[in-house]
């Protein structure tokens, strides 16, 4: 029979955890409103109320206002990480649960399997992008090269 701390070895779970300065914040406690965040993470204030809608952020309610707690702080920083990361919401939402679930709230759990997925996914985008970027470049020369010959056409 395996342990917990065996599976975790054998699955290569790693937990993208907040710095560790961040673990000692002197501001533990306190409060945010919806414009202090969206100035934080350069979000739109629509963006945080469906973060919210997905269940993503969990602010405390008085009638229209929203508090966030450092906790709710903390998550969106997770958020914005696996958003660079490239993960879905649902993925994002997915990998927090999994940190709560293991008494770690503030990491997002990943896997090796679910890194190297990542990567192979970001790789195959970064080619496409790439190829879409030379055929623009191509398709702008032809266009440069068309326009040089028409102005040459017509200055004659």
């Amino acid at each position: 029979m395996k342990t917990e701390s065996s599976d975790n070895s054998e699955l290569g779970l790693m937990a993208i955890e907040r710095s560790t300065a961040d673990l000692a914040s002197p501001m533990e406690g306190r409060s945010y409103t919806i414009s202090d965040l969206a100035r934080e993470y350069s979000l739109t204030l629509r963006t945080l109320r469906f973060y919210e809608s997905k269940g993503l952020l969990r602010p405390i309610r008085a009638g229209s206002s929203r508090t966030y707690s450092e906790e709710d702080r903390q998550r969106l920083k997770l958020i914005m990480k696996g958003k660079q990361l490239g993960f879905t919401l649902r993925e994002i939402s997915a990998l927090l649960s999994a940190g709560q679930e293991a008494s770690e709230p503030h990491a997002l759990k990943l896997t090796r399997e679910q890194c190297v997925e990542q990567i192979r996914l970001l790789e195959r985008q970064k080619s496409e992008i790439e190829e879409a970027i030379g055929e623009l470049r191509r398709t702008y020369s032809a266009l440069y090269e068309g326009a040089w010959t028409d102005r040459t056409k017509w200055w004659s």
